[in-house]
């Protein structure tokens, strides 16, 4: 993909290199993710909600690949890890907790970002 996103930051919104997107469903809700270069790592990777921009997980990845350039990181690959980041999320949380969060963030912020 060689598009960008709207991040949500504490002083507005940033435009961030967008890597992909996929939608989940949690508790029952769907929701619609985009990975994308964090704004304050460079080589480091987010996965944030959407229509929000807000940053929901961090994308671990091995710390060698922290110097590799965005070509050397397939996105099926980023996918995957972004994915599994959401996961231990709402193990860590719970999804009522993960769920609770997404939905006050899309009471409380604008649509910054639609799917074209």
């Amino acid at each position: 993909m060689n598009q960008t996103m709207n991040v949500a930051t504490r002083t507005g919104t940033r435009d961030a290199a967008l890597l992909t997107t996929f939608a989940h469903e949690i508790g029952g809700e769907s929701f619609t993710f985009g990975v994308h270069l964090d704004l304050n790592y460079g080589q480091r990777y987010k996965v944030s909600e959407f229509t929000t921009g807000m940053g929901i997980a961090d994308v671990l990845v091995a710390a060698d690949r922290y110097a590799m350039k965005d070509d050397a990181f397939p996105e099926a690959d980023i996918l995957a890890l972004s994915e599994k980041a959401l996961q231990r999320l709402i193990a860590s949380h719970g999804e009522d907790n993960v769920v609770e969060i997404l939905s006050n963030n899309r009471s409380a912020r604008p649509i910054i970002n639609t799917m074209h």
